[in-house]
């Protein structure tokens, strides 16, 4: 049952974890690249950082919450918040121009750091911001191989290791580091897992202790990220087939206190309270809702009432979440 477990998050884990990689900021197309990097140029050459237009929807009320370091020297402190700045603007292409998000960014330079430090910040800016243009010519790179004779697992091997290759033209071991080792420790994990996974010639108990082996290799949050995930599906499942074996509550309540204290069982028990009432509250409402359906009213009589019934038996939040499940009831 643990292999499967495990099995199981290693698949959803992987597509979730290399889906929320950036992609290119533009398509792969030659001449929206070239423009883009001379835009990049032009912005890094430049010390005007005057905004003329509005804060664009998807950043109002946002606040970013990433504060610029120096060191001793007042020289920028490289580390990954960095990172998540130039995302945080950049999540913004296509509602403004590159050149006034890359204006937003320095804004912030001159905005948290001396002087010392600016130039700096814009250099690791423009090189952040070519590399993400640069993306596209990985997917390019790969559509020129016999993509057809390789695995999964081959295919994003290559996809990585085309990643990392640019990365190290535009970075420095410290800058690499600080935006990417991690990121990359991780990749290399998850591909591991995927290779384990996918190996006919090892037993579940043999693809089990390899993964826990794996596991070690990870810097220790991850590991003991991971494992309490873990530990988490492993008691949801003993939990799952508790209950279809009749166990009581006070049973169920006791597993979980052994593995996650008593207040956190106590939590899951209310939540399990919880939704046992929101289910037996929809439950009662499907079967009025076939009653008005079968009473021969007219559709537009019938959509009337049921909307008085969810008006009636739900508050608005709930009669909303009632609608939107009301297609599959």
């Amino acid at each position: 049952m643990k292999i499967m477990v495990v099995l199981l998050l290693i698949g959803f884990v992987f597509v979730g974890y290399f889906s929320i990689q950036p992609p290119a900021l533009l398509n792969n197309n030659d001449a929206l690249m070239s423009d883009a990097k001379n835009t990049n140029k032009a912005v890094f050459s430049n010390v005007n950082t005057q905004i003329s237009v509005a804060t664009p929807k998807s950043l109002k009320g946002v606040v970013h919450g990433v504060v610029l370091r120096v060191d001793s020297d007042g020289n920028l402190i490289i580390e990954y918040r960095i990172r998540d700045l130039f995302e945080f603007y950049l999540s913004a292409m296509g509602e403004e121009p590159l050149e006034v998000i890359l204006k937003r960014i320095h804004s912030e330079f001159y905005e948290q750091l001396p002087e010392s430090a600016i130039t700096g910040a814009k250099l690791l800016l423009k090189d952040y911001v070519d590399y993400r243009i640069d993306l596209a010519g990985v997917n390019k790179n790969l559509e020129s191989l016999d993509i057809n004779s390789l695995s999964q697992t081959e295919l994003l091997k290559l996809q990585k290791n085309e990643i990392s290759l640019l990365r190290s033209q535009y970075f420095n071991d410290e800058s690499y580091q600080a935006f990417f080792e991690k990121e990359e420790i991780l990749d290399q994990y998850m591909l591991s897992q995927l290779e384990i996974a996918h190996n006919p010639d090892l037993t579940p108990q043999q693809k089990q202790q390899q993964i826990d082996t794996l596991q070690t290799t990870l810097p220790e949050q991850e590991q003991y990220l991971r494992k309490k995930v873990s530990q988490h599906a492993d008691i949801g499942t003993q939990v799952k087939e508790m209950r279809s074996t009749g166990s009581t509550d006070e049973a169920i309540f006791q597993l979980r206190a052994q593995s996650f204290g008593v207040e956190a069982a106590q939590n899951l028990a209310d939540l399990d309270d919880k939704r046992d009432e929101w289910k037996n509250r929809l439950e009662n409402y499907t079967l009025k809702r076939n009653d008005i359906l079968a009473s021969g009213l007219s559709d537009t009589d019938a959509r009337a009432a049921i909307s008085e019934l969810i008006e009636h038996d739900f508050n608005a939040r709930e009669g909303l979440r009632v609608k939107a499940l009301d297609s599959i009831l």
